[in-house]
């Protein structure tokens, strides 16, 4: 009853997935439903024969019971075979349930039961009847696996990234009919605690516990198939959660564009008004020999500061298209670096260790990416103490086997654990200048190139 009602459980949280997956759980609970029939059915049968008394009549109400659930239930399952386009494997195994259980077996259990309730002794005995009725109940059993099958392997097709492996409840449930008492204490010792545990674990998980161990997943066994399985839907809800994030990154993102738009028209008209004002004052200055170009270079240079925020705030909001081209990535790196002026004190390292390699990226908008992470550790060095005449800045590069790494490391003060997380959140920053989007665009520069940072 455990293994079925997780079996239920499992199989639920997939049934809406798709038509197919949906149908195929249907066919293999009715299946389940029937075989659990056909056993209660066998079992009287067997005490009857061994017995050797004539059919009580709650015995035959208990075999018209039987009999109405196992042609429901078969039913259900003819019909969706007659109408449906159901996979070859399942439409065989079917066909071989319907020979061997009821045509076959049906038959001969008739003439048993005849023979029964005419007072002639059964012609056969208890153990032959078992051994005659397991052909057509393991093809009834084979049905429901089969379907289940089906749907793991169409699941794993369409997902490829998972296995919904539930055979093994399936074969335990076999073992539980087939050794008794015996497979109660195997159960109790190697399956029902370890399902416990995996259940306890899956409702860790279903309640948002996404970072919840998966036990047994070394298991080579059923319960291994089962704690996997567990992983799947783990990760799929770190997946759903990782991709909620991003949407609602995507969707502030979407706002910030459109107010950065809104605001850069707004401000750029005055902007340039007072820089063509200051250009005014600064010539009538000149005219009249006012001493006031310090002033005038604090606006000036105030006034482009503020033009370059608007600049950073749309570069970063309107995702532009690469522009992308093959080169040595050591080469241009190298000319990159030339180009950058530290502040005195700090010493830049260059171990390019990729000579040679080229890769397919964006110059330009890797170019900004290097300045900014570069510019970074200078900035965090330069106002730390404990890098007074000693800071060092080391850029690595390496040719790895399916990827390209660029490393740029410094012996600065490092990150506060608390800042850690919302380094690239845009218009995040804990200095008293820039836009805090330094980062975020290097984030959002090597996703474009497919990369991690």
């Amino acid at each position: 009853n455990a293994i079925d009602a997780l079996s239920e459980r499992l199989s639920g949280e997939i049934n809406q997935t798709d038509p197919l997956i949906a149908e195929m759980m249907k066919i293999k609970q009715v299946a389940w439903v029937i075989r659990d029939a056909a056993g209660i059915d066998r079992l009287t049968i067997g005490s009857i024969i061994a017995s050797g008394d004539t059919i009580a009549p709650a015995q035959k109400l208990q075999f018209a019971t039987l009999t109405g659930r196992i042609d429901a239930g078969w039913q259900v399952i003819a019909e969706d075979a007659r109408w449906l386009d159901l996979p070859q494997p399942l439409t065989d195994s079917i066909a071989k349930a319907q020979r061997l259980y009821f045509q076959d077996l049906r038959s001969r259990r008739k003439a048993l039961l005849d023979d029964i309730a005419a007072g002639k002794p059964a012609p056969i005995t208890g153990v032959e009847w078992v051994n005659l009725s397991n052909p057509g109940l393991e093809a009834i059993m084979d049905v429901a696996n089969i379907a289940f099958d089906l749907s793991d392997a169409y699941a794993a097709t369409q997902a490829g990234e998972a296995t919904y492996n539930l055979t093994g409840a399936s074969i335990l449930t076999l073992f539980f009919l087939g050794f008794g008492l015996f497979a109660i204490s195997f159960v109790l010792r190697r399956i029902a605690q370890p399902m416990a545990d995996i259940t306890t674990a899956m409702r860790a998980v279903a309640d948002g516990d996404l970072d919840h161990a998966a036990p047994f997943v070394d298991r080579l066994d059923e319960i291994g198939a089962l704690a996997r399985t567990l992983l799947v839907f783990r990760d799929k809800g770190r997946e759903n959660r990782r991709l909620a994030t991003e949407l609602l990154q995507q969707e502030r993102l979407s706002a910030l564009g459109q107010l950065t738009a809104t605001v850069a028209h707004e401000l750029r008209n005055p902007l340039s008004a007072i820089r063509n004002t200051v250009y005014t004052f600064k010539e009538l200055a000149a005219a009249k020999n006012l001493n006031i170009d310090r002033p005038i270079e604090r606006i000036e240079r105030s006034i482009s500061r503020c033009d370059r925020i608007i600049t950073e705030l749309l570069d970063f909001t309107r995702v532009r298209d690469l522009n992308k081209n093959v080169a040595s990535f050591d080469k241009w790196l190298n000319e990159v670096l030339n180009d950058q002026r530290l502040p005195p004190g700090i010493t830049l390292v260059r171990n390019l260790s990729a000579a040679g390699h080229a890769i397919n990226f964006d110059c330009e908008r890797m170019r900004q990416v290097v300045i900014n992470l570069v510019d970074n550790a200078a900035q965090a060095m330069a106002g730390s103490d404990k890098n007074a005449g000693t800071g060092r800045i080391v850029v690595t590069t390496a040719a790895r086997l399916n990827a390209f790494e660029l490393v740029i490391a410094d012996n600065g003060p490092g990150i506060p654990a608390e800042n850690l997380a919302r380094v690239f959140e845009p218009l995040f920053s804990t200095k008293s200048f820039g836009t805090g989007l330094g980062l975020p665009m290097v984030k959002q520069v090597i996703e474009q190139h497919d990369g991690t940072v």
